[in-house]
């Protein structure tokens, strides 16, 4: 009798981990679900700013920038690491007015691709938004020495020049 209960906890203990371990890697490591969840956000986004925003729908638009926040916040979780899912929600934040928390995600993209010229640009930009504008500059020149090309260092002086005089 106590081998038989034995048997049946330790088969049952077993079961148990297997299921926890396939319930935990479900999403932890699985790029199709973080993909899937990104681009849910994307329509849920565009729908917003594309069909709601320009008809003056903004009760409609402000659900479906809840609902694509909700999905890249589910795409980061899955991945902190996913630059996409940090962009997007960026990107929604910004469109929201949400410009703390554009300019959180916006940094988070600059820390995982410090490369990512854009990214330094359009935290710049929120930055001013939220009238940091010594914190926009230092991000530009920042920028600046992310690249080579010089076209793309004059347009940023031209965008340090802008900023300097809405201080």
């Amino acid at each position: 009798m106590l081998k038989k209960t034995f048997a049946y906890l330790t088969t049952g203990i077993f079961f148990f981990t297997c299921l926890v371990t396939f319930v935990g890697a479900q999403g932890r490591d699985d790029p199709a679900e973080e993909r899937y969840h990104v681009q849910k956000g994307i329509e849920y986004y565009n729908k917003g700013f594309y069909e709601f925003a320009p008809k003056r729908q903004q009760k409609e638009a402000s659900q479906n920038y809840e609902l694509a926040v909700d999905e890249f916040k589910k795409a980061v979780s899955l991945n902190p690491a996913s630059e996409e899912g940090h962009r997007n929600l960026a990107r929604v934040f910004y469109v929201q007015k949400n410009f703390g928390e554009a300019s959180r995600e916006y940094k988070k993209v600059t820390e995982l691709n410090p490369y990512d010229i854009d990214a330094h640009v359009l935290l710049a930009l929120t930055l001013t938004k939220l009238n940091k504008f010594e914190d926009a500059i230092a991000q530009l020149e920042v920028a600046k020495t992310r690249t080579t090309d010089q076209k793309i260092v004059e347009k940023l002086n031209e965008y340090i020049q802008k900023v300097q005089a809405n201080q």
